[in-house]
């Protein structure tokens, strides 16, 4: 569906609209709320389709994987890519970014994100200096994506 055709569908029903119920929501209410009507007729969420086996397995194999990868910060070096373990975010992306997460959980959740919403956020906070001090993921659903010029 088309950005101006999901415009279009919610002026066009609405909660005021006499066909549309809690019971029976049209479908601008489902993809409102991140899911949508599939080929078959029944409506998908992230919520529902984890609950399938084969796509909890799918999203858990794949932000394991990515999760497992080493992961740190890099610089380049006269073209080469050299390991930068001195950089303040380097042990937050290699160790832990916040108290209550190890970076495999962190990058777990992020790719998991990615693969269900399109998107994987984190919140960077920063001392006074300027250098990273937390990561704090934020659900997909919580932010706003916009382009400035």
């Amino acid at each position: 569906m088309s950005l101006f055709s999901w415009i279009k569908n919610i002026f066009a029903a609405s909660p005021e609209n006499p066909s549309t119920n809690l019971a029976n929501p049209d479908s601008w209410l489902f993809e409102a709320l991140g899911g949508g009507m599939s080929d078959s007729g029944v409506m998908v969420s992230k919520r529902s389709a984890m609950q399938a086996s084969a796509v909890f397995r799918c999203v858990s194999i794949l932000a394991g994987v990515v999760a497992s990868l080493p992961f740190g910060v890099y610089r380049d070096v006269d073209g080469e890519k050299c390991a930068a373990p001195e950089h303040p975010a380097h042990p937050l992306l290699h160790d832990a970014p916040n108290e209550v997460m190890t970076a495999f959980t962190f990058l777990e959740l992020l790719m998991s994100s990615l693969l269900l919403d399109g998107n994987g956020y984190s919140v960077i906070l920063r001392a006074g200096s300027g250098h990273p001090v937390e990561f704090l993921p934020v659900m997909p659903e919580r932010c706003e994506v916009f382009k400035t010029t």
